[in-house]
């Protein structure tokens, strides 16, 4: 027992000094990610508007950012019925939300424009009111991680 102890704060002490640096600080070279908006627009369902803008709501700061960005976002989702019965009831559903990033750099008239798209696939519950609460939850996740790959892809523009 006395073994386990000491064999645990080891492993503690040594973990303290792994060099922990946050997600959102580096980009995947491990270049430091300097970039702000001058003006962010995002349109479409309401929910997944309220979702994006607060995953984005740090970069709007730009004291001390080399580059900054003007973004328009439009999102949307879809449920698509993958599988039915054979009573023709739905069993597996897909939820797809989409987002389309329109970036201007300040100083430049080029526009770049990107896409990006997340899928999840699950089962039908019979509950109407758990499916609903299931799908807004799969929503947020899915607007989640579009917001890290559209940060991303924002720390790499040149």
């Amino acid at each position: 027992m006395r073994l386990l102890k000491i064999i645990l704060l080891i492993f503690c002490l040594s973990l303290e000094s792994c060099g922990y640096n946050s997600i959102y600080s580096q980009n995947k070279n491990g270049e430091n990610i300097n970039f702000g908006f001058t003006e962010l627009k995002i349109i479409g369902d309401n929910d997944l508007v309220k979702d994006l803008e607060r995953s984005l709501e740090r970069y709007k700061n730009l004291s001390g950012k080399t580059k900054t960005f003007t973004i328009d976002i439009s999102t949307g989702s879809t449920r698509e019925t993958v599988l039915k019965d054979t009573a023709g009831n739905a069993t597996i559903y897909s939820l797809f939300v989409e987002a389309t990033l329109t970036v201007g750099e300040f100083g430049k008239k080029e526009k770049k424009r990107r896409r990006f798209l997340k899928k999840f696939r699950y089962n039908n519950d019979s509950n109407k009111f758990n499916l609903k609460k299931y799908e807004s939850s799969i929503k947020r996740n899915l607007i989640v991680e579009i917001s890290r790959d559209i940060v991303q892809y924002l720390s790499y523009i040149k």
